[in-house]
């Protein structure tokens, strides 16, 4: 989901997106991005990669190898994040969960739930998607670990389902 800010000037809407939130289509977006995620401040450049990965997932195999490469440069060039780890091996999860290798996603959802467990105030959905891929792939060897997420999760009040995953 993209956000979009809607700004008035002289009787003329202009649409502004933050730079690292528009999708890369073109070598020449790709191009532009990197350029200005090399002028951004270090501290940041974590997150704008992990943003523009978001962004750019779809079902398009190209346009997944790219995504892919996003938080993998992460994971490599800024090691010390930890804020952005076990965001971007989430991400990863959900690139392996959309090319249909559950498998390797499972892997990278249980990569982020340890880093979790290791380093408290980094929260994301993984305990979500690790349950939900593992019961969509019948690995019933997961169901026991599943069910101590999730209680784990209702008894500390902080069980949050993402609205997105559900049409009213």
């Amino acid at each position: 989901m993209m956000i979009i800010d809607q700004t008035m000037q002289r009787g003329y809407i202009f649409i502004v997106l933050d730079w690292y939130r528009r999708e890369a289509r073109t070598e020449t977006d790709e191009k532009e991005f990197f350029t200005k995620l090399g002028r951004a401040r270090k501290n940041g450049r974590a997150q704008y990669l992990r943003v523009q990965a978001r962004i750019n997932r779809n079902e398009e195999e190209e346009l997944l190898k790219t995504t892919a490469s996003l938080p993998n440069k992460i994971l490599q060039e800024y090691p010390e994040n930890r804020h952005e780890r076990s965001p971007v091996l989430n991400s990863l999860g959900r690139i392996y969960e959309i090319r249909g290798d559950l498998s390797k996603a499972l892997e990278y959802f249980r990569k982020s739930l340890e880093f979790e467990n290791e380093f408290g105030s980094v929260i994301t959905t993984t305990y979500l998607d690790f349950s939900q891929v593992a019961v969509r792939d019948g690995r019933t060897e997961f169901y026991g670990e599943i069910e101590q997420l999730l209680t784990e999760e209702i008894n500390s009040e902080t069980l949050k389902f993402p609205i997105s995953n559900y049409i009213i």
